[in-house]
């Protein structure tokens, strides 16, 4: 059954085909009660928001009442904010607190700071884990991967029974397709409806997206700008295309929390073949300095090629020219957005379109 929804996140405010752009991954109180009003009017049944740590902890979602939440990670990100992941995790946990009565909570197996921020939670809390093939859990909804590319996950616990045959690739898809199906099960639908529908989801825009598939290599563009997301990429990518070589064009933000840089080049490094260390959003910042910081993290690993270039433009078109046919390259870190912001001025970028500009001059 089709139920006319809206859904509020980084990809901006969407309804029936009408997107108005957002600032930020949850925005204000009051534009949000304001669009949530209007949907409403408009016929919209429900909605998913995507609810950031910042917004939780600014109050930006005050005085709404979720019949449903999950919690779907948590790595290193954002402490130039909450300058320790416990502090991190505690603003995350702040998000039950806004559940309606009987509304459930569903939270990932395994992770310390998730446990020790919702410790003594009065809401109603079960978990869920992603496995490998036929591997035991203790968790209360578990998704067995039978497969990774394509995806086959064999659903069994409290939520009910199903597979999901998907055509996305990665583990981490994997987690979001369970993690969607628990919220349709709490919305009402059944196993069979739920995991028929998430067996047709398509690709989300910059999310591990591909680009140019009429090209005789795979790229991809996704969003992925954590040490742990860039890592789940390059492992995704290894298993889809175990035999083809693989490269990565990355950076990392300025003005944001500069321990991660490090740590992305080590993931990279890890994760790659070679890869190209550039700028993302510098802002304010010395984007050379960036560079600098995430490239020493990728030397550590004398298997990597490491390359740098701060021109974003620049580097992707030589990650193009370095290419074989058949090999691999994800640019990563921007996604979906569709600018780079340099010395506080934004100017209109996208890079998926830097790709296919830089394969019209390569092919």
């Amino acid at each position: 059954v089709s139920v006319p929804w809206g859904r509020a996140g980084r990809l901006g405010l969407d309804f029936e085909g009408t997107n108005l752009p957002a600032a930020n991954t949850s925005v204000s109180a009051d534009c949000l009660h304001s669009w949530l009003q209007g949907i409403g009017a408009e016929g919209a049944r429900t909605a998913v928001l995507e609810a950031s740590s910042h917004g939780i902890h600014q109050h930006r979602l005050a005085g709404v009442r979720l019949t449903s939440m999950v919690w779907t990670n948590l790595s290193q990100d954002h402490l130039d904010y909450h300058h320790s992941m416990d502090a991190y995790a505690e603003a995350k946990a702040g998000l039950l607190a806004l559940l309606a009565p009987q509304a459930q909570a569903w939270l990932p197996v395994g992770n310390e700071w998730i446990d020790a921020a919702v410790q003594g939670a009065e809401q109603s809390v079960k978990r869920w884990q992603v496995v490998e093939g036929e591997e035991e859990s203790s968790a209360d909804v578990v998704g067995h991967l039978v497969s990774e590319s394509p995806l086959q996950i064999q659903l069994e616990g409290c939520a009910g029974s199903g597979v999901i045959s998907s055509g996305l690739v990665g583990r981490h898809n994997a987690e979001n397709l369970v993690c969607a199906f628990l919220l349709l099960r709490d919305l009402g639908h059944d196993p069979e409806a739920a995991c028929h529908a998430l067996s047709q989801a398509s690709v989300a825009p910059g999310r591990l997206e591909p680009v140019c598939s009429e090209s005789p290599w795979q790229l991809f563009v996704d969003y992925a700008h954590t040490p742990e997301a860039l890592s789940r990429v390059l492992k995704s990518l290894r298993a889809a295309y175990p035999h083809q070589r693989l490269g990565v064009v990355f950076g990392a933000g300025g003005d944001r929390d500069a321990t991660k840089r490090p740590a992305m080049g080590a993931a990279a490094a890890a994760g790659a073949d070679w890869c190209i260390v550039t700028s993302d959003n510098p802002r304010t910042e010395d984007p050379e300095a960036i560079v600098q910081q995430v490239a020493a993290g990728a030397r550590a690993y004398a298997v990597c090629e490491v390359f740098c270039e701060v021109d974003r433009r620049a580097a992707i078109h030589q990650a193009v020219d370095r290419l074989s046919p058949g090999e691999v390259l994800v640019v990563a870190g921007k996604g979906h957005e569709d600018y780079q912001e340099i010395n506080g001025v934004r100017s209109p970028f996208l890079d998926h379109d830097v790709l296919r500009e830089a394969v019209r001059c390569t092919v």
